[in-house]
C-alpha cells in the first residue's frame, strides 16, 4: 500500500496537468475567432475608407480641370477682346416721330376725340376671345389609367385579339365613369349641346335631365361595346353591375283563318290548358301571344281600359324577344304548325293527336285501352275514327224495354206516356234491372 502512494499522486499531477491543456485550447480557438472577427471587420473598414478615398480624389480632380478650363476660357476672351478694334460710337437718335390720326368726316366727334373706332375695337374683342378660348381636340389633355389592364402588348397579337383588347379598355374606362358619377362632361354651358325639351312625370319631377341623358347615353355605348366583345370572345363575362337593356323586338305571323275556317287554329297554337303555347315559348324564349279577330271567344267583356292592342288587325301571333334570332326560331316554329295544320288533315295531325290525349288525361278521362292502342278505335281498331265514333259499336239504346209503356229505347224512369195501371217504383226498378241484365 506504501509503494501505490507515490502512483497515484502522479496520475492526479497528469489529470491535472490534462485538464489545463485542454482549457487553454478551447480558449486559445475562442480568442482566435474573437481575433479572426475583428480582422474581418477592420479590413472592410479599409476598404470602405479607400474607396471613398478615391471617390474624393477624383471629384478634385475634375473641379480643378473644370477651373482650368474656365480660366482659359477667360484669358481667350480677354485676349480678343484686347485684339479687337473699338466699336464705332453710337449715332444720337433724334426725337420720336409723331404719327398724326386720320380722322374719318363720317365718324363722330367725340369718337374722333378718343381716337378708338368701335368697329376696330369689337373685332380685337372678338379676336382676343378667340384666341384665349382652347382649340378643341381629338387628344384629350386627361390620361386615363384603368388599373389591371396591360399597357405594352405583344407584337403577334391578331385582329380580333387587338379589337378585343381595344372594347375591354373601352368598357373598362365605361364602368368606371359609372361608378365614379365622372361622365357628365365640361360643366362650362358654352362648350355643351342644346338641351331638349323637358319631360316631366305625374308628379311634376323633371325625366330627362342632363344626369340622366349621360348615364343612358354611356350604359348604351357600354352594352354595344359587351355585346361586340361577346361576339368576339364568348367566355367574356361583363362587369357586375352590368345589366342588358330591355330591349324588346317583336314579328307578327299571320294566321290563314279566312282561307281555312273548317280549321282550329288557335286551339291548336295554345293546346290543352295552354300547355303548346307554353312549351313553345320554353324552347324559343321568346314571348308569343294570339290576338285579332277571332282571338277572343264571342260574348266575352272587353277590358275596361279599351280595345286590346290589335284587336281590330286580323287573326295573328305577335312574337317579342330580345334577340333576332330568338324571334325567328319562334316565328317558323308557328308557320311549321299552321303549314302542317293546313297539309295535313285533323284527324292525321301527330300534333293535334297528342293534345287531345294531354287533354283526356288532364280531365282524367284517358283509358288504359287508350294507352295500349293509342288513337285506335278499341270497337274495329281502326285509326280513322275514335271508340266513342265507331259506326260497328252495338246499339244498347233498342235492347232497353220501358215496364211502363212497353217500348223500347227508354226505361220506366224516363217514361213520359205510361200505360193506365202500369208498372210503379218497383216496375222502373225492375225496368232499370232489365236493362242492366241486357246490357
Amino acid at each position: 500500500m506504501i509503494a501505490l502512494l507515490p502512483r497515484l499522486s502522479q496520475n492526479r499531477y497528469l489529470l491535472l496537468i490534462m485538464t489545463i491543456i485542454h482549457i487553454l485550447i478551447a480558449i486559445g480557438v475562442e480568442v482566435a475567432r474573437v481575433i479572426a472577427k475583428i480582422v474581418v471587420v477592420v479590413a472592410l473598414v479599409l476598404a470602405i475608407a479607400t474607396v471613398h478615398k478615391r471617390r474624393r480624389s477624383r471629384s478634385r480632380r475634375r473641379s480643378r480641370s473644370r477651373d482650368k478650363k474656365r480660366s482659359r476660357s477667360r484669358s481667350r476672351d480677354r485676349d480678343r477682346d484686347r485684339s479687337s478694334p473699338p466699336a464705332p460710337p453710337a449715332h444720337p437718335l433724334g426725337p420720336p416721330i409723331m404719327k398724326e390720326p386720320v380722322i374719318n368726316p363720317l365718324m363722330r366727334a367725340d369718337v374722333a376725340q378718343s381716337g378708338t373706332d368701335p368697329a376696330v375695337g369689337q373685332e380685337t374683342a372678338v379676336m382676343e376671345a378667340g384666341r384665349k378660348r382652347e382649340r378643341k381636340s381629338r387628344w384629350s389633355a386627361t390620361k386615363s389609367f384603368v388599373p389591371g389592364m396591360p399597357t405594352i402588348l405583344p407584337s403577334n397579337l391578331s385582329d380580333d385579339q387587338r379589337t378585343a383588347y381595344l372594347l375591354q379598355l373601352e368598357i373598362e374606362d365605361a364602368t368606371r365613369k359609372l361608378r365614379l358619377g365622372d361622365f357628365l362632361g365640361s360643366t362650362d354651358p358654352a362648350q355643351r349641346s342644346p338641351s331638349p325639351e323637358p319631360i316631366y312625370d305625374s308628379n311634376g319631377k323633371r325625366l330627362n335631365t342632363r344626369e340622366v341623358r349621360k348615364r343612358q347615353e354611356l350604359e348604351q355605348l357600354r352594352h354595344e361595346k359587351i355585346q361586340a366583345l361577346l361576339k368576339i370572345n364568348p367566355n367574356f363575362k361583363p362587369p357586375a353591375d352590368y345589366r342588358a337593356p330591355n330591349i324588346r323586338l317583336h314579328d307578327k305571323v299571320w294566321i290563314p283563318q279566312d282561307n281555312h275556317p273548317e280549321l282550329n287554329f288557335v286551339g291548336l297554337l295554345i293546346g290543352p290548358r295552354g300547355n303548346t303555347l307554353k312549351s313553345l315559348e320554353a324552347e324559343t324564349g321568346a314571348k308569343i301571344i294570339i290576338r285579332g279577330k277571332g282571338s277572343v271567344k264571342e260574348g266575352k267583356l272587353g277590358s275596361r281600359l279599351g280595345p286590346m292592342p290589335g284587336e281590330n288587325e286580323p287573326l295573328h301571333a305577335y312574337v317579342t324577344g330580345t334577340d333576332q334570332a330568338t324571334i325567328k326560331k319562334a316565328c317558323d316554329k308557328i308557320r311549321s304548325i299552321i303549314a302542317e295544320a293546313t297539309a295535313i288533315p285533323d284527324g292525321q295531325n301527330e300534333l293535334r293527336k297528342l293534345q287531345l290525349r294531354e287533354l283526356a288525361l288532364l280531365n282524367g278521362t284517358l283509358r288504359p285501352e287508350d294507352l295500349v292502342s293509342g288513337a285506335r278505335c278499341s270497337n274495329c281498331g281502326s285509326d280513322e275514327h275514335k271508340t266513342w265514333e265507331c259506326p260497328d259499336a252495338p246499339n244498347v239504346t233498342a235492347k232497353v224495354v220501358c215496364m211502363a209503356c212497353g217500348s223500347a229505347g227508354h226505361i220506366a224512369r224516363d217514361c213520359k206516356n205510361p200505360r193506365p195501371g202500369g208498372a210503379d217504383a218497383t216496375g222502373t226498378a225492375d225496368g232499370v234491372w232489365m236493362m242492366n241484365i241486357q246490357l
